[in-house]
């Protein structure tokens, strides 16, 4: 008889559910990709701020995918980092059966990281990693922070766990805080992976003091040595003593009194680029040397697993690649928590012992057929042309130069596009890449597009990793042709994909090589406005027509923006934001802070014309009062001034401003309009001490 076991991740980021089907992980997905909330937090309106909600969309989306009821699972294993939650799935997930859900001994959310990775990857022996910026708190003071484990005949056994505490912040922390400096966040979250991105643009850069210290095989982070490199490079004001801080708090670390005092810097700054690269090399320097200490004594080379969310950085896993007794290196490639819950779903199926199934493909959503892309695409009456083989058409479209979004097969699982929800353009173009980067997905120009490369032909353009097809290592370009994928360094982020992996995917490549010479084009994830990954056939036609893309291929539907008609589009968008606020702001805040007025005077109208106004906050509407400002300075200088007005009488600085770096669209007026003058006083005082240090003293 079948066995199904469902994983939930219910951690307050990256929710997630995983099926597994008598030990084979058969569907799995994360709750943002059908919520549209990037990295679903579960804290929802009018819900208590320490309940997090089950991804109750994602249980019923994998239980639809495959076809089951709730009540044909014959076990529900969930987790939470930080707290328990096994009281608030009982309330909530709606099976008859309560006894079947069940929660893990704490401390878990490690053990089920390491279970994702070893049991995906069929590795029997060897070994796993896991770091990330905080597991299980394990008392009200000390949390996971690195944990090895030893895999033999399947079986995972820990031999070492670090554990962090108020004083003794992770690695991941630790990274956080300095993408935090450089004011990287992804929906509230630090985007580390701009700052790995940014460190390459300072890679000649060396800093002769550490930030953690490995002593026989411990691992301690050096506050003294962290707070001189803040102030040599003026992300503080004044040099901290540990005296200055709070002794301990709970289930806190200290991070967070240090972010008090960080003055973030703009990352087009020089001392920006040097910050990332010195993180970056710690960050490197201090993973190898923890598993070269505690890998010293193993005669033979071994198989080595990873996950945790430090383990997305490419550069770190191309360097342990790298290690001389490292033979096969596996990192997950949904290494964030909402690959938890692919590791509960194993770990739930061997306690019924029921072996695990490596994982045959990480393509584990829906696919949508053709008559479910059909009818939405008349429903919003989108003219389209029909190709049985649209491979030939979409390489001819590709090698004129087009930006093309593909939505295709089952939606991969983890926040790498592979294929199957990615926007695709020529790898030899400055030009394309520039247009994709600012005008399509509105990201920084310092952020590499990764190549799609054939598995075959991988050696002909990329020099080191041949191996690499969930896009989580780097390769030296060799090919001076792909100006449009290579890094400063002059790497690349490489997918390779064979025709079993994505035959799609490989038969266009083929076809695009014919007429271009090329094996290889420019992929990245079908998402703009720094929304989730596409998943459903609306999601993909809603950000097409939000974006500038040429070209959408549905399945085997083709539609072409130059066929749409542009009121069309102009009216598409204002329904599809409408309701989306914060989409409607972060497009806004782009254009404006890209100095692309006339595109962001379009969505100011639609936010000031509509229902929209009356939601916004108060810190939401002193944003639209700033944007306004650097709008109407370049198209009415009346209009500007009376935003200025409105500005001033919300009597600053009595404001919870969040973010000081908004002011300094003020520059353009400080020499004419001597009312800003408090301001800039403000600012001056906000500067020295932090925009955090200062709020708090204004409430004292």
């Amino acid at each position: 008889m079948d066995c199904y076991v469902m994983g939930i991740n219910m951690s307050n980021h990256d929710r997630s559910v995983a099926i597994c089907k008598n030990g084979e992980i058969l569907t799995a997905i994360a709750e943002e990709r059908l919520d549209r909330r990037k990295h679903s937090d579960g804290f929802y309106a009018r819900n208590p701020k320490d309940i997090v909600l089950p991804p109750l969309k994602a249980i019923n989306y994998c239980l639809s995918s495959i076809n089951i009821s709730i009540d044909d699972l014959d076990s529900i294993v969930v987790g939470k980092s930080i707290n328990n939650c096994i009281e608030t799935a009982i309330n909530y997930i709606p099976i008859k059966d309560k006894n079947k859900i069940v929660e893990l001994s704490n401390p878990y959310h490690h053990l089920t990281h390491a279970a994702s990775a070893v049991y995906s990857s069929g590795v029997d022996n060897g070994y796993a990693i896991v770091i990330d910026e905080q597991g299980d708190w394990i008392s009200q003071y000390e949390f996971e922070s690195i944990s090895l484990y030893k895999i033999k005949d399947n079986k995972i056994t820990e031999i070492d766990k670090q554990f962090g505490d108020y004083d003794n912040i992770s690695l991941g922390m630790f990274y956080d805080i300095i993408s935090y400096c450089l004011g990287f966040s992804d929906s509230g979250i630090p985007a580390a992976g701009k700052t790995m991105g940014l460190s390459a643009y300072g890679n000649d850069i060396r800093y002769n003091k550490r930030f953690f210290k490995i002593d026989k095989g411990d691992i301690r982070f050096l506050f003294d040595n962290f707070i001189e490199f803040l102030y040599e490079y003026k992300l503080i004001n004044k040099r901290i003593k540990r005296t200055d801080l709070p002794k301990k708090v709970e289930k806190t670390t200290i991070i967070t009194e240090i972010a008090k005092y960080i003055r973030p810097i703009n990352w087009q700054m020089d001392r920006a680029k040097k910050v990332a690269s010195i993180a970056q090399a710690e960050l490197e320097k201090s993973v190898l040397e923890y598993l070269k200490f505690h890998l010293k004594n193993i005669p033979n080379e071994i198989d080595l697993c990873s996950s945790g969310g430090v383990f997305l950085n490419t550069n770190l896993n191309t360097a342990i690649l790298s290690m001389d007794n490292i033979r096969k290196y596996y990192p997950f490639p949904a290494s964030t928590d909402d690959g938890c819950s692919i590791g509960m779903a194993y770990l739930g199926s061997l306690s019924k012992n029921i072996k695990a199934i490596p994982l045959k493909s990480i393509y584990l959503g829906k696919k949508h057929d053709k008559e479910e892309i059909l009818s939405v695409l008349d429903d919003n009456q989108i003219e389209y042309e029909f190709f049985n083989n649209p491979e030939k058409e979409i390489a001819k479209y590709l090698n004129e130069g087009m930006i093309i979004g593909i939505y295709q097969g089952k939606s991969e699982f983890g926040p790498r596009a592979l294929g199957n929800r990615s926007i695709i353009a020529k790898p030899d173009s400055i030009k394309i890449r520039d247009r994709l980067n600012l005008n399509i997905k509105h990201r920084e120009p310092f952020r590499p597009l990764a190549p799609i490369v054939q598995s075959d032909c991988v050696e002909k353009y990329f020099e080191g990793v041949k191996d690499s097809p969930y896009m989580l290592f780097v390769s030296k370009v060799i090919d001076s042709r792909l100006i449009g994928i290579t890094h400063y360094d002059n790497t690349a982020r490489i997918q390779t994909v064979t025709r079993s992996q994505n035959r799609f995917m490989y038969n266009l490549l083929s076809e695009y090589s014919k007429i271009s010479d090329l094996n290889v084009c420019i992929n990245t994830s079908f998402n703009v406005n720094n929304e989730p990954i596409v998943e459903t056939p609306l999601d993909a036609i809603n950000n097409f027509i939000l974006s500038d893309m040429d070209i959408l291929l549905m399945d085997s539907f083709i539609i072409k923006r130059k066929n749409l008609d542009i009121k069309y589009i102009i009216n598409k968008r204002k329904d599809i934001m409408i309701n989306n606020k914060e989409g409607v702001f972060k497009i806004l805040k782009w254009h404006t802070k890209n100095h692309d007025y006339s595109s962001a005077k379009v969505y100011f109208e639609l936010l000031k014309d509509t229902y929209l106004f009356n939601t916004l906050t108060e810190d939401e509407y002193i944003d639209f009062l700033i944007i306004a400002i650097n709008i109407y300075n370049h198209y009415n200088k009346k209009t500007m001034n009376e935003y200025i007005e409105k500005l001033l009488k919300l009597n600053y600085p009595k404001i919870n401003f969040s973010d000081f770096y908004k002011f300094r669209y003020f520059d353009d007026y400080r020499q004419d309009k001597s009312h800003i003058k408090h301001i800039t006083k403000s600012m001056k005082k906000i500067e020295q001490e932090g925009i955090i240090k200062y709020l708090e003293e204004l409430c004292k």
